[in-house]
């Protein structure tokens, strides 16, 4: 790889490399010799940005899951209804791990500032589920008997167990996808 690569576009391709071989190899296999040489760059240019694949991985992560909170933002901010923004939600969650498998069985290998990253996604995420589910109460949406610090924590696991199972089975996300969406419609009726 040429030096002369615009600086810029480095942490860029640092996070894209660092995705890619954790797709490739998991987390066992990757070193800052594996990432430079993926990311096309110098070891010494990788260190110039990273002290330790740690942090790299952390940073990785949150960027990831910051430009994935924003555009599931802009995509419920267009969709006029909560039960439509919890199905959209839904597929979201189970598409994205069918796609990409999810973080957990990696956890136990992170370290402190990246599984500090996955706690802030969760609980983002988590907030836009109480977010939907407030609005559907104020829209007289939803039944008033919701309550959405209590239901969006059990919505989010339940989305967390449909994203674990759509990781483990990509061919069946479609299934996957409806029950959870049925499931959700039952434990969270509209009102009609």
């Amino acid at each position: 790889m040429s030096t002369d690569a615009p600086r810029a576009d480095i942490p860029t391709r640092i996070t894209a490399a660092t995705f890619a071989l954790l797709a490739e190899r998991g987390l066992a296999g990757i070193t800052m010799s594996a990432i430079a040489t993926e990311a096309g760059i110098a070891r010494q240019t990788l260190y110039n940005h990273f002290p330790d694949v740690d942090s790299i991985i952390a940073a990785a992560m949150a960027e990831h899951q910051n430009d994935d909170l924003q555009a599931l933002a802009a995509m419920l901010a267009t969709i006029p209804t909560a039960t439509g923004r919890l199905d959209h939600l839904t597929r979201h969650t189970t598409v994205t791990a069918a796609q990409h498998g999810t973080l957990p069985a990696l956890h136990q290998g992170l370290s402190p500032a990246a599984q500090q990253a996955a706690r802030d996604y969760d609980a983002q995420l988590r907030d836009m589920i109480r977010e939907v589910l407030a609005d559907g109460l104020r829209m007289r949406e939803l039944q008033p008997t919701i309550d959405p610090d209590l239901h969006a924590v059990l919505v989010h696991h339940m989305l967390q167990g449909a994203a674990e199972l759509a990781a483990e089975r990509p061919d069946d996300v479609s299934r996957i996808t409806d029950t959870t969406i049925g499931l959700l419609r039952t434990a969270i009726p509209p009102t009609t």
